[in-house]
């Protein structure tokens, strides 16, 4: 892999998603670094950052983009995603890292704004489906380990949701007032059983037994944390969390490296911006007493480095951790038939994580197999949605 694959992205992809009348399905995946979503007419993307703004910076906006600018009720301004982080200085992500990667995140400003910003963009026509007042219902996922969480994330998204955002679709400032009828709130890695055994249409795959029915494990890789969910017979045998084999371990590993070697402080989210090329910039003073003036050009010189190396090599030192608890929890996999691979991490560490388990005679199952244009970071979101849809068609063919 290169550096580029490990940044964050910002999307967003038109699709017809399956959908039952007088509903609008949103599946919501709120990360520690991404907001994933996939609703009844889209799926799309963008960085879990957020960072105040004056209203007078919204003067000129590029319609169609994928900037986010966000108003709350009490009238306070927010960039939301890629720009806030373009826009940031090292001062503001410093601040926010403690409620970004906090483990009482959810209940912060930073989350508020995401989610609302998110169910703003679920909700906007376009070509492929025209939101007509249909009542929302909403589901999302918890690591597993974080199930207490439920009551207060089921009471922050459903109800009365009212802000204002400038649109994508228009570059204008829109005013947003609806209700979330209801949330259903599973495990997180339930999510990519359902995205492997459930094809576009919300249907089974006719090979979805050896998903749903089997004895399978799913190794769930994300930013904040890896997941270890395992089936037995039906039953639930390992639910496990570990918060220092996410990709959050990789970076801070990483930015202390580059910290130590080149006296470049690089918080975690401005990472993101070195790394479409994989190289930063740092300074050398050229004086024996070390003091770099910037107003004279003859105290320091500017020399470029590939931290490619780096990077790569501390993801390989997680992965091989992450691999180990998988072993631990499972018992050398010696009772599954399966390992499902999901999430950004995972995706990363896929070939070495698939080359152990396959080593044991364990199948390995990429969560995205129903939909592979989809980017692996979707897989959960994917899941989601196909469960809600299950979920939604029941309650309808008991009403009828």
């Amino acid at each position: 892999m290169k550096t580029i694959d490990y940044k964050t992205r910002t999307s967003m992809r038109e699709e017809n998603n399956p959908m039952v009348p007088g509903i609008w399905s949103i599946a919501l995946d709120i990360g520690y670094s991404s907001v994933k979503c996939m609703t009844t007419n889209k799926v799309f993307s963008f960085p879990s950052f957020v960072k105040e703004s004056d209203e007078e910076d919204y003067d000129f906006f590029h319609p169609g983009g994928t900037m986010i600018r966000f108003r709350n009720e009490y009238g306070k301004n927010y960039d939301v995603g890629g720009i806030a982080l373009d826009l940031a200085n090292i001062r503001e992500v410093n601040y926010n890292i403690g409620t970004m990667y906090g483990r009482d995140w959810y209940d912060t400003d930073t989350y508020r704004v995401c989610l609302e910003s998110s169910l703003g963009l679920a909700i906007l026509s376009n070509k492929k489906r025209t939101y007509n007042k249909e009542s929302l219902r909403v589901i999302t996922g918890l690591p597993c380990k974080y199930s207490d969480d439920a009551g207060l994330l089921k009471r922050m998204i459903t109800g009365h949701h009212s802000f204002d955002m400038i649109s994508p679709n228009s570059g204008m400032w829109e005013h947003f007032d609806f209700n979330v009828a209801d949330t259903v709130i599973i495990p997180q890695p339930l999510g990519a059983i359902w995205s492997a055994g459930y094809d576009n249409f919300g249907k089974k795959t006719t090979d979805s037994d050896k998903v749903l029915k089997n004895n399978v494990v799913v190794f769930d890789g994300g930013f904040g944390t890896l997941d270890i969910f395992g089936k037995i017979g039906g039953v639930t045998s390992v639910r496990s969390t570990y918060r220092e084999c996410g990709m959050k371990e990789v970076f801070l590993r990483t930015v202390k490296e580059i910290k130590d070697k080149y006296k470049e402080d690089i918080p975690i989210p401005m990472l993101y911006r070195f790394l479409d090329e994989g190289i930063i910039h740092y300074d050398e003073p050229c004086k024996e007493d070390g003091i770099i003036n910037y107003s004279d050009p003859d105290t320091y010189t500017r020399k470029t480095v590939d931290i490619s190396d780096i990077l790569l090599k501390n993801s390989m030192i997680i992965a091989k951790n992450a691999l180990q608890y998988l072993l631990k929890d499972t018992n050398q996999l010696s009772a599954y038939k399966a390992v499902i691979l999901s999430g950004g991490s995972a995706a990363a560490w896929s070939e070495f994580i698939g080359k152990a388990v396959s080593a044991l005679g364990v199948s390995v199952i990429n969560a995205n197999r129903n939909n592979t244009s989809l980017d692996p970071i979707f897989n959960n979101v994917r899941g989601y949605y196909m469960f809600l849809t299950h979920l939604l068609r029941e309650e309808r063919s008991e009403k009828h």
